[in-house]
């Protein structure tokens, strides 16, 4: 990994790299225990205390305490195609220290972790590490990330979008004028907004421009 790059302000090749499930932000016990020859046994999920203590720059920092351990902290950042990890203690680019280990897998259910709720690219300031589309909420009953009401339009590469509604074609009054189209034509191109035609509380558009190719011909009535 390049030295010079970092993740809020911590040095990338400080992260090991965990590749993901094709398709998807979603990390294997086999993909993990491939990477490692640490195993956590027995009930995993209970001898490991995690405190989620921040969300900036799209670095997940949290304090992990494995059964009557030192707590530690743990990073980790999510890409298109890998989870990048760390902690405080030893994990680097060739290295996946047993804290990580623990933590990834008390965060594991039915031997996967979904890390999709955490996967917002470019959505933060490079100066503050906040950002400005996102509610980010850390109380007692949990941490959450979501969508600002005003931003729910917005999509990630690969999200999927909404199912559209059956379309109903209505019935219009039959036209009787007569009418002669010139044989002159203009060629164009024009753009249109990706509609999702949801219900109210949804944003009703999608964030990008579908294109259409058109003639114009003049119309005379007679």
């Amino acid at each position: 990994m390049d030295k010079s790059q970092t993740i809020a302000g911590k040095p990338l090749d400080r992260f090991y790299k965990l590749p993901f499930e094709k398709g998807g932000r979603v990390l294997s016990q086999q993909v993990l225990e491939a990477h490692t020859v640490f195993r956590a046994g027995k009930n995993p999920y209970y001898m490991v205390d995690i405190k989620r203590l921040s969300f900036k720059h799209g670095l997940m920092k949290m304090r992990v305490q494995v059964e009557n351990e030192k707590p530690v902290l743990v990073y980790f950042n999510v890409a298109y195609d890998h989870l990048l990890v760390s902690c405080s203690v030893d994990t680097d680019a060739s290295y996946l220290s047993r804290y990580v280990y623990r933590t990834l897998r008390a965060m594991m259910w039915n031997g996967v972790c979904n890390f999709q709720e955490y996967y917002w690219p470019s959505c933060f300031d490079e100066s503050t590490g906040k950002s400005k589309y996102l509610d980010i909420i850390n109380d007692r009953y949990g941490f959450d990330i979501q969508l600002k009401e005003k931003f729910k339009g917005f999509f990630r590469p690969d999200d999927l979008f909404p199912g559209l509604k059956a379309r109903i074609v209505m019935e219009h009054e039959p036209i009787n004028r007569v009418c002669i189209v010139s044989e002159l034509t203009t060629q164009g191109i024009g753009y249109c907004l990706a509609n999702t035609d949801l219900e109210r509380y949804y944003f009703n558009h999608f964030p990008f421009l579908i294109p259409y190719f058109f003639l114009l011909r003049p119309i005379f009535k007679v």
